[in-house]
């Protein structure tokens, strides 16, 4: 049978039991009816508690397993990618429209060397998609108020635009021009939601002549909490007149991914930043290396 690979481990792996009936298949206590569209049309019929039948979608079984097993499987969770269930995207910026990691680290380290602090790469991969005075806070134990808080923040983000504004068409994250034409083609909306400065956020926007395919942008001066706070994403898919069921987000950091998933959107992961094992036990619905990786996976399926 062509899913046997995939039931294979899900038997192993789970509790869920999957029985033959005929040509069709049965998978009890199912919870969700979400139509993912990706596979082929299969019939199923679904038995929730031994009370009832009903018609679904083979695809909805996967979308079940995606959803509610433990561990995911990076297969089952490409399975439900499908875009046409999706109204609205939302992209993070640092690490996802540009990979710009080094020039960050660069700038914390500038910033920590002017205040007598020597600051590890490591440190910085550490916390980075959270704010600037909380990255600082958890790298150092500084307790810093809003009046130095303001002045540090701003201080760090000049010295970071001297160092990404030369590289930045440099840095663009593989395949991120041609996603962004495959949602416009497919009338999806599109929206910003960064931790950044809006100063960082229209540089990028600018720099890789993208921000005519936002229709909204979220920055920090928009949220008093910055990620994992969920506030940046539901305010990105208010934006786009999107509930937050039906985006999907893109994100590299933890605090992204936490944020992504406390908002209700379902969230891709990319591995800019951190490494899959780093981001796996938050559970993305999907980890890929940039753009392009995610554009062959599903162009497979």
């Amino acid at each position: 049978m062509w899913l046997e690979p995939i039931l294979g481990p899900l038997r192993r792996e789970s509790s869920l039991q999957i029985v033959e009936v005929g040509s069709k298949k049965a998978f009890p206590d199912f919870v969700g009816n979400r139509k993912a569209g990706v596979l082929p049309a299969t019939e199923v019929h679904i038995n929730q508690d031994q009370d009832g039948i009903s018609g679904l979608g083979l695809s909805a079984a996967f979308q079940y397993w995606s959803w509610q097993l433990q561990p995911r499987f990076n297969l089952l969770s490409l399975l439900v990618m499908d875009l046409e269930m999706y109204k609205g995207v939302i992209f993070d910026m640092d690490g996802v429209l540009v990979n710009n990691l080094d020039c960050h680290v660069k700038a914390f380290q500038q910033l920590g060397r002017e205040k007598g602090v020597n600051l590890t790469a490591e440190q910085v991969r550490s916390v980075f998609g959270r704010s600037t005075v909380d990255m600082l806070s958890a790298m150092t134990g500084w307790k810093i108020g809003r009046e130095e808080g303001l002045e540090l923040d701003d201080r760090k983000e000049k010295i970071y635009r001297e160092f990404a504004r030369p590289v930045m068409r440099e840095i663009m994250v593989p395949g991120l021009r041609e996603l962004l034409e495959y949602f416009r083609s497919a009338s999806v909306t599109m929206a910003v939601a960064s931790s950044g400065p809006d100063e960082n956020v229209n540089m990028v926007l600018e720099e890789l002549d993208i921000k005519d395919y936002f229709a909204a942008v979220v920055t920090a001066s928009h949220v008093r909490k910055g990620k994992p706070d969920p506030k940046c994403f539901l305010l990105a898919a208010e934006g786009v007149g999107v509930n937050p069921s039906e985006c999907l987000v893109f994100e590299d950091s933890r605090s992204g991914i936490q944020a992504a998933l406390a908002a209700g959107c379902r969230c891709v992961a990319l591995t800019t930043t951190h490494s899959p094992e780093e981001i796996e036990d938050l559970k993305p619905d999907l980890i890929v290396a940039d753009f392009e990786e995610y554009i062959e996976q599903i162009q497979d399926y």
